[in-house]
C-alpha cells in the first residue's frame, strides 16, 4: 500500500473490497483497520486490482474505489448497496491527492 506521503508499506491485507480492510506488516503483531486518510492506495497484485482513496462528488472524505482502467483518465467503480445494490462509475483525471 502507499500513504500520503508516498511511502510504500509492504503488508498483508485482509477483507479486501469491504469498509472493513485491515492490514498487517511483519512487524505488527495484530491487524489493524485501514484509515482512507493516511492511504493513498493499495493493490492486490494477483487479481491485477488497485483501489484508490477518491472523493466522490458530493463526499467529505475519500472513499477506496477499485481501478478498473488507467490512462490520462482512470476509471474507478463504486458499489453501493442500499435497498437493491446501485453501480456507480467515476471518471478521475487527477489521480494525486494533496496531503
Amino acid at each position: 500500500m502507499i500513504n500520503t506521503k508516498g511511502d510504500t508499506i509492504f503488508c498483508t491485507l485482509k477483507n479486501v473490497g469491504t469498509s472493513d480492510v485491515k492490514y498487517k506488516t511483519t512487524s505488527d503483531s495484530a491487524y489493524r483497520p485501514l484509515e482512507v486518510t493516511l492511504i493513498n492506495e493499495y493493490d492486490i497484485p494477483k487479481k491485477h486490482l488497485v483501489y484508490r482513496a477518491i472523493i466522490v462528488p458530493k463526499g467529505i472524505i475519500p472513499v477506496f474505489m477499485p481501478r478498473i482502467d488507467s490512462g490520462k483518465i482512470n476509471l474507478y467503480v463504486l458499489y453501493e448497496r442500499v435497498g437493491k445494490s446501485t453501480l456507480y462509475t467515476f471518471m478521475h483525471k487527477n489521480h494525486r491527492r494533496k496531503s
